[in-house]
């Protein structure tokens, strides 16, 4: 399918959503959470360590079923029956998750054409794809290096680079920038707002992410504001003051 031909007016939606690990659990992982990501945004999940932004977000890709409430994903539910064609969960999405899940065995090159297979890649495209990720995350002198043999650092910019490969119209992605250099997490944080600008056309890419960093970088941003399991407040990035909401 042409991923690019997915359309609609709102990329993610999320609605009164439940989410716990075992029924017995006093206290679920999500709790009636909601959210709405536009087109053409950069869209944040902000609050402290063990609130439900990465397991919010593994129900938004179709990893994790939800006891409670309404998913959608460019107007298709995750992971339901006969929904294969809309690319989600697959290469509608284009997912970084907060663990590491690389093949050990395949240099960086080799991972990223592995991944750029899913989507049936012409090769030319990828190739060009390709060098144009390595570069824009500094890894054009490892793309033969296994990645057994890289940093951790250097296997996060790898599993940024495999969610990036084959232009998705959707970006989810969990601390894309933690342990990268100042000057290379800013390179990577403008080349995000450009795509999301961008994300009502072919090239371009909403993005919902988790991240610490989301406040210093972002601009036309969307903040969910999470604690206890809960949203607390919704708030556009321009008008945003963290520190309380995140402290108390």
């Amino acid at each position: 399918m042409e991923i690019s031909s997915i359309n609609s007016s709102d990329g993610v939606l999320v609605q009164n959503l439940y989410f716990g690990y075992s029924r017995r659990s006093p206290k679920p992982e999500i709790n009636n959470a909601n959210l709405c990501v536009p087109r053409g945004v950069i869209y944040g999940l902000l609050g402290p360590s063990g609130c439900g932004k990465t397991t919010l977000l593994r129900c938004i890709i179709g990893r994790l079923k939800p006891r409670k409430g309404l998913v959608r994903v460019f107007d298709t539910q995750p992971g339901a029956k006969g929904t294969r064609e809309s690319g989600v969960p697959g290469p509608g999405i284009g997912y970084m998750p907060q663990e590491l899940a690389l093949i050990s065995q395949f240099t960086i090159k080799e991972t990223l054409r592995y991944y750029a297979g899913f989507c049936n890649t012409d090769r030319t495209i990828f190739t060009k794809r390709m060098h144009f990720l390595l570069q824009l995350l500094e890894l054009s002198h490892l793309e033969n290096k296994f990645v057994d043999n890289l940093s951790g650092g250097q296997k996060r910019r790898v599993s940024l680079a495999i969610a990036l490969i084959n232009n998705p119209p959707l970006l989810i992605l969990d601390e894309p920038t933690v342990g990268v250099d100042p000057i290379l997490r800013e390179c990577i944080w403008n080349y995000l707002v450009q795509i999301s600008k961008e994300g009502l056309t072919s090239s371009g890419a909403d993005i919902l992410m988790n991240s610490r960093e989301i406040s210093r970088y972002s601009v036309d941003c969307y903040l969910n504001v999470y604690k206890n399991s809960q949203l607390i407040d919704e708030i556009c990035f321009y008008a945003l003051d963290t520190t309380d909401k995140c402290n108390e």
